[in-house]
């Protein structure tokens, strides 16, 4: 795991600085990925903060955002205002924005996947497991985990050939 969650925070540093050099992405990118679905919390706060800001229209100016992450607590988790000149500098173009959030939103389900199935295998070593009740889950939890994918065609059958690659 420490892998994919090391190349989710390059992938979330990647996405963060997109949008803050090119917002109009914004609209594509935020039906594929919210920042609930970043490893890195402060990564995710800033993204959230900058979308609510774009869908309210209002200004995402550096000047504007960096009180802002100031105020909601989080600017020196992003490495301050000098942190937030060096993310801006690491993404010369936000062309690969939507594979970004595809990606963050993929390693985001892999890992609600992994944990499903390390609660359900925790379970069924008990003694007075129900079959039925933990099957009952599995669907509702696969049910959930699909709805959240891009695409809604994802199958448990496929997340967990995905979770095996992993």
């Amino acid at each position: 795991m420490s892998e994919t969650a090391k190349h989710s925070s390059e992938l979330e540093q990647s996405l963060l600085a997109a949008v803050l050099t090119d917002s109009s992405i914004l609209d594509r990118v935020n039906e594929i990925t919210t920042g609930v679905q970043f490893v890195d919390g402060a990564l995710g706060k800033a993204f959230d903060l900058i979308a609510d800001r774009h869908h309210a229209r209002l200004s995402l100016d550096i000047t504007v955002l960096v009180p802002e992450f100031r105020k909601a607590g989080f600017l020196e988790a992003l490495g301050g205002t000098a942190g937030l000149a060096r993310l801006t500098k690491t993404v010369p173009t936000a062309s690969h924005s939507i594979y970004h959030a595809k990606e963050i939103n993929r390693l985001f389900r892999l890992r609600q996947l992994q944990a499903m199935v390390s609660d359900i295998e925790s379970e069924c070593g008990s003694i007075d497991a129900d079959p039925d009740q933990l099957l009952a889950r599995i669907d509702a939890k696969s049910r959930d985990l699909c709805g959240s994918a891009d695409d809604g065609a994802a199958t448990l059958a496929t997340m967990m050939m995905d979770l095996a690659d992993q």
